[in-house]
C-alpha cells in the first residue's frame, strides 16, 4: 500500500458552496426581500474522497492473504487519526469479510452470500471482492457455471 495512500483518498479539495447569489450582501434588514421563496439558498459545502486508488489496491490483492492485506494497511493508518482511519470504513465497501457458501440460484449466481448488519442476507454478485470463509484469501467472485 502507498505510504500517502491517506492523503491521496481523503485530502482533496471540497467541492460546493460556489452556486450561492452572486454579488454584495444588502447592508441593513430594509435592503433584503420580504418574501423568499423554499429553495434552500445557503451555501453546503461536500466531501469530495478519491477511492479508485484504493479499489485498485483491493483489486491487486486478489489470491493473497487478508490478514497479510489488512496488516499492510493497518501498517500506514496511525492509530488515532479519525481522517485516517475513516479508510477502513471504505475498505469494508469494497471487499466482502462475512461470507458464506449457499446454493446457487437465479438469485445468487456465485453460490456465495453476505451478511449485511446482524439480520440482512445478501447475494455476492460477480466481480465483487470477498475473503473465503474456508481459507481466508481474498478472491473474486465469478459466475458459476451449470454443470452439463
Amino acid at each position: 500500500m502507498r505510504d500517502d495512500m491517506a492523503k491521496v483518498i481523503v485530502e482533496r479539495p471540497r467541492w460546493g458552496a460556489g452556486w450561492g447569489r452572486k454579488g454584495r450582501r444588502p447592508r441593513s434588514l430594509a435592503d433584503y426581500p420580504s418574501r423568499e421563496g423554499m429553495r434552500f439558498r445557503g451555501r453546503s459545502k461536500f466531501l469530495n474522497e478519491n477511492l479508485a486508488p484504493l479499489k485498485r489496491f483491493l483489486r491487486k490483492q486478489v489470491n493473497r492473504p487478508w490478514d497479510k492485506v489488512y496488516g499492510e494497511i493497518r501498517a500506514r493508518i496511525k492509530p488515532g487519526n479519525t481522517v485516517q482511519e475513516h479508510i477502513l470504513t471504505h475498505v469494508q465497501d469494497f471487499i466482502f469479510l462475512d461470507v458464506f457458501r449457499v446454493e446457487p440460484s437465479s438469485a445468487n449466481v456465485c453460490g456465495l452470500a453476505r451478511t449485511s448488519g446482524r439480520v440482512f442476507v445478501r447475494p455476492v454478485r460477480p466481480g465483487d471482492l470477498y475473503v473465503d470463509p474456508d481459507d481466508g484469501i481474498i478472491k473474486l467472485a465469478r459466475r458459476k457455471v451449470a454443470a452439463s
